[in-house]
């Protein structure tokens, strides 16, 4: 795996070597970023299924203000932290926990912590998307510019329902992403 973008284009990324993490395919996570224009000077991301930290990663090369990288698994904690000293990331440009989604959902409420760029990509058997989607909304994590990307293998009918979003679908072999934004 690699950087496709930025300032750490080219530079080879791990990822960890278990079945439980799938990590994005070079070519999809190229496609997710052209989607969010390369645009993402000064934005606060959240990348709540991390794995390898890619999307996060890509979000620092790309001029990210902040990336906050969630995963439960050990090795994916520590694979993100190899990664992140491989590219020599400075402390203030990142923070990495490691809970479950409500427990870190939660905590970024109890930190007052509101994103630009969200990416849920967790292992598709989860139907958990909604569930985040609507915390999310419910207690005001998302900034009024705020744009999410679901990484998933299926369709997601309940993103219709979601009004104050406008929803894009783009498919790429047997992965399905939807782009989300504020209407504005």
């Amino acid at each position: 795996m690699r950087i496709i973008n930025g300032i750490y284009r080219s530079r080879q990324i791990k990822y960890p070597l278990i079945k439980t993490v799938r990590p994005t395919k070079d070519r999809v996570r190229e496609a997710v970023f052209s989607i969010l224009n390369h645009n993402l000077t000064n934005c606060v991301v959240l990348d709540l299924f991390a794995g390898s930290g890619a999307y996060g990663l890509e979000s620092i090369s790309l001029g990210a203000k902040k990336v906050y990288f969630n995963d439960l698994l050990d090795l994916s904690i520590k694979t993100i932290q190899d990664n992140i000293d491989s590219l020599q990331i400075p402390n203030y440009s990142f923070k990495i926990t490691k809970l479950d989604f409500n427990d870190c959902l939660r905590f970024y409420k109890n930190n007052n912590i509101i994103f630009d760029i969200v990416f849920i990509d967790p292992p598709y058997k989860e139907e958990i998307y909604e569930q985040i989607i609507q915390y999310m909304l419910t207690n005001n994590l998302l900034s009024s510019n705020s744009r999410i990307i679901i990484e998933c293998d299926h369709i997601l009918y309940f993103l219709k329902e979601i009004n104050s979003f406008k929803v894009k679908q783009y498919k790429y072999k047997d992965t399905i992403i939807y782009a989300m934004w504020r209407e504005v």
